[in-house]
């Protein structure tokens, strides 16, 4: 574990030597030393046989076991089965870009060229079909399995022309 002494005496060494040092946390994390001025919690793990670094934020805006706690985060993910980088993009980019305003964007694009009842047509289609099943879903996590699954049972249901027109939608937006 490291300690407030540790970390004084690594950015000294640094500043002193103008070069770049890792303090060591354990279970993966440490202090990214650059110079007096930048420092860093970084976190190194690997999936599917690549090594990937994922920071913490600054020392010492970022405490010792705030990054602690983050790393413990991290590894709760990764024994999951979950990367946690694209764990933390999706959760930043889930805000902004779910299925429902990417489809309702591509619509106000489309208002121009579209005829008002087909415009209204389409809207509420979208409001009936796909947004009460995949709405909230990010765009970047709306992927072929969970989406073929759910044109299967549409399907099933005799409904081909809808599930071929829910697809054509999808596929739209994506």
């Amino acid at each position: 574990m490291l300690t407030k002494l540790a970390v004084e005496r690594a950015i000294r060494d640094a500043s002193i030597a103008n070069e770049r040092v890792k303090v060591f946390d354990g279970a993966g994390s440490c202090l990214f030393v650059k110079s007096r001025d930048s420092r860093g919690w970084r976190f190194k793990y690997r999936v599917a046989g690549r090594e990937k670094l994922l920071s913490f934020g600054a020392y010492p805006d970022g405490p010792t076991a705030l990054a602690r706690e983050r790393r413990e985060e991290v590894r709760r993910h990764l024994a999951a089965g979950r990367d946690p980088s694209a764990v933390r993009k999706s959760a930043e980019g889930s805000q902004q870009n779910d299925f429902r305003r990417v489809a309702t964007e591509l619509l106000l694009a489309q208002a121009n060229k579209l005829d008002p009842g087909t415009l209204a047509q389409k809207t509420a289609w979208l409001e009936k079909r796909d947004f009460p099943s995949i709405g909230q879903v990010p765009i970047a996590e709306v992927l072929a399995p969970p989406i073929l699954a759910l044109l299967r049972r549409i399907e099933a249901t005799g409904r081909q022309e809808t599930a071929r027109r829910f697809k054509t939608a999808i596929v739209e937006v994506r």
